[in-house]
């Protein structure tokens, strides 16, 4: 009885079409049968090498797209590369240039395909030459990302300045760097610093300057009070009051500005200062004020302060001053320091009539006062020259206040190791 041929039946795709392929070209040439072998397995076979094929077939199309697709992307990468605002640069570890975009090109001054293999350094000045080698050492010892500031020296000889960022790559063989242009922004602090100078200088000399005058005019005022206060009515009696009290303020408001220009002239080395001393100084300084009010100060275990010593009196003087004016009952202060993250937070909390929330940014501009001089005297300049002196700590002074419940004014220094 002759064997019958079982032909494999399979819902795969790929078996039907090649199925259908074997029965569009017949057996493929090439296989010789022999006579032990069945028809199925020549038959399986060719049907498995059609298979493969078709296999292939449709791997090489999936290949072509996936090329395609990556292509588009590397296109599209390679634009978005160039014409970013920012400029990217891929440096060596002998620091030269590997890759760069149309940017870094731009800000360097050359065109890029001039700029292959060339050291970056030959496009900085001399004095930043071993701030960059400094920098890129650091990226490559490191494996952190570091950042410098340097001159660029362009063919035509104008300079620029540019901030570098950078970070080691994935391989380790490469840093990842980006340029930014920050010339015009050295250029806008240089001018606000010549500003700042200019006008502190004027202040300076206005205030001091204007003293001699101003006082010749007081002292003639009160002479003349004094001579002729029984001879003259009461009307001129009082004219000569405002004269006196006026004088006298627009002394103070001097003497005010004074001390404000002054603030940022010091050249005092910061060092480590006891808040504690600085405190019982400022006691001290104000011990009538403090008995005439029987005020009550306490502070314990203050934390050290990296800071001018002076100028740490001036703010906590300033501070406790107001505490105690601006109290109707009997003043009692309390002074703490707390460690916040890398800075000392100071607060300085009072029993006064204490401020509305409106008011809070307006107390510490110069010469604003919230009260009448009749209802409590100064210039309207002490807490303006707390702030400057905190700026001038880089650190930050702000306040926490609700009317008829005190204020606590606190002030942070900076940490320095």
């Amino acid at each position: 009885m002759k064997k019958k041929t079982v032909i494999r039946q399979t819902k795969d795709p790929i078996r039907r079409k090649a199925e259908e392929e074997l029965k569009k070209t017949g057996p493929k040439q090439g296989y010789s049968l022999p006579l032990s072998d069945p028809l199925s397995l020549i038959h399986e076979l060719q049907v498995h090498q059609i298979e493969l094929e078709l296999q292939n077939e449709e791997l090489r199309k999936e290949r072509d797209i996936a090329e395609e697709a990556v292509k588009k992307y590397e296109d599209l990468y390679s634009e978005i590369y160039d014409f970013t605002p920012v400029a990217y640069l891929t440096i060596s570890k002998e620091g030269k240039i590997v890759n760069l975009n149309l940017k870094a090109s731009e800000l360097l001054g050359v065109e890029r395909g001039n700029l292959s293999n060339t050291r970056l350094t030959s496009f900085l000045t001399s004095e930043s030459k071993p701030v960059f080698n400094e920098f890129l050492k650091n990226v490559f010892e490191s494996g952190v990302k570091s950042s410098c500031e340097t001159r660029i020296l362009r063919s035509d000889k104008s300079q620029s300045v540019a901030y570098i960022e950078g970070n080691i790559s994935e391989n380790e063989s490469l840093c990842l760097a980006a340029m930014f242009d920050i010339t015009q922004r050295k250029r806008m602090e240089l001018n606000l610093l010549r500003s700042n100078l200019d006008l502190q200088q004027f202040a300076y000399v206005a205030s001091h300057d204007l003293q001699e005058p101003l006082r010749m005019i007081s002292s003639f005022t009160q002479l003349l009070q004094q001579r002729y206060r029984d001879k003259l009515d009461s009307d001129a009696n009082e004219f000569i009051n405002y004269a006196v009290e006026g004088a006298k303020r627009m002394f103070d408001l001097l003497n005010g500005l004074l001390s404000y220009s002054r603030i940022h002239r010091k050249e005092e080395v910061f060092t480590i200062v006891d808040m504690n001393k600085v405190v019982d100084i400022v006691k001290s300084n104000l011990h009538l004020m403090i008995d005439l009010r029987n005020a009550e100060i306490f502070h314990s275990n203050l934390l050290p302060a990296h800071a001018d010593q002076n100028q740490m009196i001036q703010l906590l003087q300033n501070l406790l001053t107001n505490a105690i004016k601006f109290s109707k009952e009997i003043p009692h202060i309390s002074i703490s320091s707390v460690r916040v993250d890398n800075e000392v937070v100071y607060s300085v909390e009072d029993n006064g009539i204490g401020i509305e929330k409106t008011y809070f940014d307006r107390i510490f501009r110069i010469f604003q006062k919230l009260h009448t001089s009749a209802e409590y005297e100064g210039t309207g300049i002490g807490l303006a020259i707390c702030k400057r002196i905190i700026d001038r700590h880089d650190g930050s002074i702000w306040l926490d206040s609700e009317p008829g419940k005190g204020s606590r004014f606190h002030f942070s220094i900076p940490i320095k190791d």
